[in-house]
């Protein structure tokens, strides 16, 4: 054991805790160099676990920063035999949790000889009944209502054909969590008994185990599809299927939202129009391959910053808005007084104002927020959106139109249902 001067002078050569964060691969180089100057003491208590302790803080530390190239959200499929079928949402973190090292495959017997060690990284996941009880919750924390918390295992090891597609082996918390399952379906009792039957299935294999091993496969274009076969006396017992609808992971760093395909109408219908005569009216002109940057123009500091150089003329909105809003509304066969809310871009209202008094619309029908927030920019119409949503204003199945224009001059139209 080392002596209490020995000790305070190892105390002095560690790393902080800001150090090992900060400067991972220096942070134990003083600690080491001491070590090495006096090797009659590297076997003494504590200098084994000091370094023992240190070495996995800085190697966990640099799994948790390492990004998972098939994070994501994923759309799973289980399906019993050939028939029933269940389909719920997973939700990845963005970073492993831990690292993952078997003495067999991430799925499927160990060989013979049982040298089939893999390595790779565990990786938190959220399960949940839609995608939308995820839009609030950029953490997974155990316990949240509708949201049950597991597990995807990646392989480090990836295998490429001449596509390009990669393929890893891999595996989807089933078992564990099909248990705490049960309250994301809480009522639905047909759904219920479908997991039940899914763990024992998974269960009744596992003796003796005869899973087809699990695989990710990543296109070059970015799809990723899974596919996991789990069978008992030859048979199909369980077969599980999931597509990464969207690169969204958890990281608590912001609130972004998905878009995904739904039996429900959702978006209508939409249209873009553009006219380049007003071009130079608004708009940063430095910075394309039209007008490069030069040092030039950095010195002069205003071709490459925000300019209003031309009025956009009144009619541009007053009768540009209307034209594009009936037209859109023409292609889904509605007419102005079907519409249940109007969102226009939040930059005049006066012009929203002369706008619904355009379309015979009342002022009511309309939703602002730049007295709020001023204008916002593109932002303005999402915003929009979400205040009236959150006031309490839209109604499944209510018409929404968002109407927004910008400079160029850009116009676009969309109609969407609730």
């Amino acid at each position: 054991m080392l002596t209490a001067s020995q000790l305070l002078e190892l105390t002095d050569e560690m790393p902080t805790h800001e150090d090992l964060l900060k400067r991972l691969d220096t942070a134990a180089v003083s600690l080491r160099a001491w070590i090495a100057s006096r090797p009659e003491l590297a076997t003494l208590y504590p200098i084994p676990e000091t370094l023992a302790g240190i070495n996995w803080t800085v190697s966990h530390t640099m799994l948790t920063w390492r990004p998972v190239p098939l994070a994501g959200t994923y759309r799973v499929t289980l399906t019993l035999g050939d028939k029933d079928s269940l389909t719920y949402y997973a939700r990845t973190s963005e970073h492993p949790t831990s690292v993952l090292r078997l003495a067999r495959p991430l799925a499927g017997p160990a060989t013979q000889s049982g040298d089939t060690s893999a390595t790779g990284v565990y990786v938190l996941s959220c399960a949940a009944r839609t995608v939308a009880q995820f839009s609030a919750r950029q953490r997974c924390y155990p316990g949240q209502k509708q949201v049950s918390q597991g597990y995807f295992a990646f392989a480090d090891r990836v295998s490429s054909d001449r596509a390009g597609t990669e393929e890893r082996q891999g595996s989807i918390d089933l078992l564990g969590a099909a248990y705490s399952w049960k309250e994301i379906f809480d009522g639905d009792t047909t759904s219920v008994d479908f997991l039940q039957r899914a763990a024992a299935a998974i269960s009744a294999a596992a003796k003796p185990r005869t899973y087809t091993p699990g695989r990710f496969r990543k296109t070059r274009d970015g799809l990723v599809t899974y596919e996991h076969t789990v069978l008992n006396a030859g048979k199909v017992a369980l077969r599980v299927r999931a597509e990464r609808i969207s690169v969204e992971a958890f990281s608590g760093t912001d609130a972004r939202q998905i878009v995904e395909a739904s039996d429900k109408p959702g978006i209508l219908a939409s249209e873009l129009f553009a006219d380049g005569r007003l071009a130079e009216g608004m708009g940063v002109f430095a910075g394309g391959t039209a007008e490069p940057i030069t040092e030039e123009v950095l010195r002069d500091g205003t071709r490459n910053r925000l300019r209003f150089v031309t009025k956009y003329p009144r009619e541009v909105n007053e009768e540009g808005w209307p034209r594009i809003a009936r037209s859109v509304l023409g292609r889904i066969g509605r007419s102005e007084r079907d519409v249940d809310m109007w969102l226009w871009t939040q930059v005049n209202l006066s012009t929203i104002r002369g706008v619904m008094e355009t379309l015979g619309q009342p002022m009511e029908k309309a939703h602002t927020v730049m007295g709020k927030w001023g204008y916002t920019g593109a932002a303005c119409l999402p915003m929009a959106l979400d205040d009236a949503a959150r006031n309490g204003r839209l109604s499944d199945g209510d018409l929404i139109l968002l109407t927004g224009s910008g400079a160029g001059l850009t116009m676009g139209c969309m109609a969407l249902e609730w």
